[in-house]
């Protein structure tokens, strides 16, 4: 409030703690699992790599794959996971991944030296903006400390998130008001309002856009 309407004298008050509460029980469900499912979420922002023996080795990963981000498991090779990332690219557009065609909404990162191990599956025009968008998938390993296989608690956590820090100034909106891609702009907006971090941003974004006018609810992954 003081952010918004200068002169008031008293201190927001701190509801960071049900949010954070609620990672820490991320936190804890990602270790009690390790890896354990057909399909996990990481719950932050993770590494992916190549091969088993880098992934167990922790060393310099090959990209980066998001927070809730359906990670189809394939094998397994001790502490080390592989999985399949399937979502969209741009054309020319190719070190990003995204969840949906003509939706920015970011599901893996790839490094130039990388981009080739990805599978291009179909090519498709987006009626509505005349872009070039090709359907991809790409199989990476990983690491099992930091994903679930139940995309629902990530997405209570960020919805409390969501209740804490956008419903104090004024009444949070609608997921629904805004499409996916506008979701971007309305919270780089809000940056300096809120107390979020980058990652707990991503998490926020991703949560609102697959909840968005133009989504209804993918983030479901049904």
């Amino acid at each position: 409030c003081i952010d918004c309407h200068k002169g008031i004298a008293h201190k927001m008050p701190d509801l960071s703690g049900g949010y954070r509460k609620a990672y820490d029980g991320l936190v804890s469900m990602a270790a009690d699992q390790d890896g354990d499912g057909d399909v996990l979420y990481p719950i932050t922002t993770i590494a992916y790599y190549l091969d088993a023996e880098t992934a167990k080795a922790g060393s310099d990963g090959a990209g980066q794959v998001l927070a809730a981000t359906a990670l189809t498991v394939l094998d397994r090779a001790d502490d080390a996971i592989k999985v399949r990332i399937d979502g969209w690219q741009q054309d020319e557009v190719a070190r990003i991944i995204y969840a949906l065609r003509g939706h920015r909404i970011f599901e893996a990162t790839l490094k130039k030296e990388t981009i080739d191990a990805e599978t291009r599956l179909a090519t498709e025009t987006d009626p509505d903006t005349d872009l070039v968008w090709h359907e991809v998938s790409l199989e990476a390993w990983l690491q099992g400390g930091q994903v679930v296989n139940d995309v629902d608690k990530i997405w209570d956590y960020s919805a409390e998130m969501y209740t804490a820090n956008c419903a104090i100034c004024h009444s949070k909106p609608d997921p629904g008001h805004h499409l996916a891609n506008q979701w971007i702009g309305v919270l780089k907006s809000m940056e300096r309002f809120v107390a979020l971090d980058k990652e707990q941003t991503r998490v926020l974004q991703k949560y609102l856009q697959l909840r968005a006018k133009d989504t209804g609810g993918a983030a479901l992954h049904e």
